[in-house]
């Protein structure tokens, strides 16, 4: 906590991204948001709400508990997640299988997760906790993917269902998160 207010103090910065974010317990991202948002009411704390593989952390961060990491004594924005719900809708699933998404290949399930994540109704209310994003560092870019997944389509072709993609991240209601 103490380096993270170091960053915000002498280097002016206010937006924290923690990798694995799952890896750590509710109550530290709670002191976190709170010690940080008593020096910005506006800062963005945000992360991954899984762990990338087992862990024995009890009580870890996760999109089922992402409002307990919140303390609104000095804001309300509280700690966001990356929704990978929206992600694997628009994009398709990266793990168990690699599939496709909503705009890479039409497919009912995942149009109805689409649909939840532009009215923000999939898993908080609270617009600010929702990271909506087709593509980050992790895995396949998006170009990379709708290349793999429509190997008959022509680049224009793709070019159209990537910027359909982008569209829909930005049309979302939450946070939007651009590669």
């Amino acid at each position: 906590i103490e380096s993270l207010k170091h960053w915000m103090l002498d280097y002016h910065i206010n937006g924290f991204r923690f990798d694995l974010m799952g890896l750590h317990e509710v109550e530290t991202m709670k002191e976190i948001y709170k010690a940080l948002s008593e020096i910005d009411p506006n800062v963005m704390v945000y992360g991954e709400p899984w762990t990338g593989g087992t862990s024995s952390v009890v009580n870890a961060v996760g999109k089922s508990n992402i409002n307990k990491c919140a303390d609104d004594t000095y804001a309300t924005n509280g700690v966001g997640c990356f929704n990978d719900d929206f992600r694997n809708a628009i994009k398709g699933s990266e793990y168990p299988e690699f599939g496709t998404g909503e705009c890479s290949a039409f497919d009912k399930a995942t149009s109805n997760i689409i649909i939840k994540g532009l009215i923000n109704k999939n898993f908080n209310a609270n617009l600010g906790r929702s990271i909506n994003y087709c593509e980050c560092h992790d895995n396949f870019t998006l170009y990379d993917k709708l290349k793999i997944t429509n190997f008959n389509s022509t680049e224009i072709e793709r070019n159209k269902i990537q910027l359909c993609c982008i569209a829909a991240t930005l049309l979302a209601e939450g946070i939007p998160f651009l590669h």
